[in-house]
């Protein structure tokens, strides 16, 4: 099992652990209570997908934003103990998400 977030034609897939911690992360730092409902309900019921053209263009911005704003660290400040850097292939997964939404 795992998840996946679709970004324009591109799409970003991880292991459910790493998908749910973004899905947290994401719901945490977002300013769109639309958006933060959507990721909750994502982790919440299992959904594993994120498709950025279901979501409004203001969501889809604010998704952006907040995978650009300093994500990696603010993943670890949300989930103590999980120091992407220390597992090279979730820091490098995480990038990707990054670097694919901007």
């Amino acid at each position: 099992m795992g998840g996946w977030i679709k970004i324009d034609d591109r799409a970003w897939t991880a292991s459910t652990w790493l998908f749910d911690a973004v899905m947290r992360t994401i719901a945490s730092q977002t300013t769109s209570t639309t958006l933060r409902a959507q990721c909750e309900e994502i982790e919440k019921e299992h959904l594993g997908a994120l498709n950025l053209q279901d979501l409004s263009p203001g969501d889809q911005a604010e998704v952006r934003r907040v995978l650009a704003a300093g994500f990696v660290d603010r993943l670890d400040e949300q989930h103590p103990g999980f120091d992407p850097r220390s597992k090279p292939s979730a820091f490098w997964i995480i990038a990707e998400l990054v670097e694919l939404a901007q």
